[in-house]
């Protein structure tokens, strides 16, 4: 049996493309259930975030068992499967355990180290766990791969050295807009990003390392990451699944749907004119919490959600006013930066939006951050004049410069050790029969010749007979200890096939299946 990977992510395919295959949870519980009525793969697991879709697999059939994860791919999405195909890599045995390790351990992401990863793998086992999909194999694989992006995160500084996407987003609106304590803003979406958001926001108003200043630790003693972000601000949103490489949410795919392993929410936008919004729209009840700031115009944060029970959970934590979805066009109307992070499937600020908003001419300047994919903000609202956009794509390269000064030696290091690690335990467990049977034979043959004997020297007194039976049983032992160590030793070399298969020809016995010989078909391109 032989496990295997096929999918996409941002090494290989541009946002749009990423986009166009976001998967819902319920879309990827569906493409478990194909995968699940399909002859080749015994076991599946998807893994699907914004910066990737992946499914794992386990199959003695692994070239078909890539087949089937590509048409399965192209029914869930809607996406011929001639064009599925050339997107897709593929990885087999060592190379697909040592793929899924890179990625649980944040160093296959876009913002190298990141530690979000691991909620989101952890919500994808889950998931097959809830439909039946994951058996044996992938049980092992993916709870040794937990462990170890858990002691990479632990042992390493990667984590904490790691960008993350909320504080590079922020530093990109404030390349743009200035200190963001002075502008209103407003956060789109009361998940785990949004709650990211607004602690940065809050932290850069109290001054303790906040957005645009040199980042300082956290309340907990682990560094804030860019933007003032604490670095272990965001346990929330690992453990829901909100990352791989920018802390973003899981990708939802154009259609809709809740998002894998997010508690993200929103709806699509509302056009039309924008009402006009009293001086204290952007405080409001956030007075009752913290004070605040003396010119209520100046600035201040609200919480848009279209659950308004959500929005004002996470206000109220931070002490800054909550709205609902409808209040959006006229908050719009004041806001200087608007960040959109929730799980709508459709912009929910769309480029009608915005106009009616800025309809009195172009007054201040306004920044749109989308940390959302599928996209939150349609493209086309950034055309209205003074009107900016920073979205996924756009900060990729700044991503990428500051994962550039991550330190991830240690963590590639951990990874290996864990690969053969994790590999060396399964071949012993597919040896582990043979090393019985071996040791099985032998001593029924000794004991077989003991029985022979005595049954031939009836005369023997019984302490003699008694001696013969444990000398043969302790030569049988000598004759099988080597063949056994040789073999747990050979079973985790590449090559060490051949001796297994050797071992099993002479002492397996006629009724033990030959251990699995090495993987067969074209070896997996690796990620660049």
């Amino acid at each position: 049996m032989t496990v295997l990977v096929t999918g996409l992510s941002h090494h290989t395919a541009a946002h749009p493309v990423l986009e166009r295959f976001a998967l819902t949870r319920s879309q990827a519980a569906a493409l478990l259930g194909l995968l699940a009525r399909s002859p080749a793969p015994a076991e599946s697991v998807v893994l699907a975030t914004c910066n990737r879709v992946e499914i794992y697999a386990e199959s003695d059939r692994p070239d078909r068992a890539a087949d089937e994860a590509v048409r399965a791919l192209a029914e869930t999405t809607g996406a011929p499967a001639a064009d599925v195909r050339p997107l897709l890599y593929t990885h087999r045995g060592p190379d697909a355990v040592a793929h899924l390790f890179r990625v649980v351990s944040g160093l296959d992401s876009m913002a190298l180290g990141e530690p979000q990863i691991r909620g989101q793998v952890r919500a994808a086992y889950r998931l097959a766990t809830d439909h039946g999909t994951a058996g044996p194999v992938l049980h092992d694989l993916f709870q040794h791969a937990l462990r170890t992006g858990k002691r990479v995160e632990t042992t390493t500084g990667v984590a904490h050295a790691a960008a993350d996407l909320v504080g590079v987003a922020l530093e990109a609106a404030t390349d743009l807009l200035g200190p963001l304590s002075a502008h209103p803003t407003v956060i789109v979406g009361a998940g785990a990003l949004g709650s990211l958001t607004v602690a940065a926001l809050r932290r850069g108003e109290d001054g303790d390392g906040g957005v645009g200043e040199r980042p300082g630790p956290a309340a907990d003693g682990h560094p804030a990451g860019p933007g003032g972000v604490p670095r272990r601000g965001g346990a929330e949103a690992a453990e829901d699944g909100a990352g791989d490489g920018t802390a973003c949410r899981a990708a939802v795919a154009g259609r809709g749907g809740t998002p894998v392993g997010s508690d993200a929410a929103g709806a699509p936008g509302t056009a039309g004119r924008a009402e006009p919004v009293d001086a204290d729209a952007f405080t409001g009840d956030a007075r009752a919490a913290r004070p605040a700031r003396a010119d209520a115009t100046a600035g201040g944060i609200v919480v848009v959600n279209r659950g308004r029970a959500a929005a004002e959970r996470l206000a109220g934590r931070y002490g800054v006013r909550a709205a609902g979805l409808d209040e959006l066009p006229a908050l719009l109307a004041r806001a200087g930066l608007v960040v959109a992070a929730t799980g709508a499937g459709t912009p929910v600020i769309t480029a009608e939006l915005v106009a009616a908003a800025r309809a009195g001419g172009p007054g201040h300047p306004l920044v749109l951050v989308d940390l959302s994919l599928p996209r939150n903000v349609e493209p086309a609202a950034a055309r209205q004049p003074g009107v900016r956009l920073v979205d996924l794509a756009g900060l990729e390269a700044r991503l990428k410069k500051a994962s550039a000064r991550v330190p991830v030696d240690e963590a590639r290091r951990i990874v290996a050790e864990e690969t053969a690690a994790f590999l060396t335990g399964r071949h012993l467990a597919t040896v582990t029969p043979l090393i019985v049977a071996m040791r099985n034979n032998v001593l029924s043959i000794a004991e077989a010749e003991v029985d022979r004997l005595l049954g031939r020297t009836p005369a023997l007194a019984d302490h003699v007979r008694g001696e013969v039976a444990r000398t043969a049983r302790r030569i049988a032992e000598k004759i099988v200890h080597r063949p056994t160590v040789r073999v747990r030793e050979m079973a985790a070399q590449p090559d060490g096939h051949a001796y297994v298969a050797v071992v099993h020809d002479l002492f397996g016995g006629p009724d033990q299946p030959a251990p699995p010989g090495p993987a067969t078909g074209p070896a997996g391109r690796e990620t660049p």
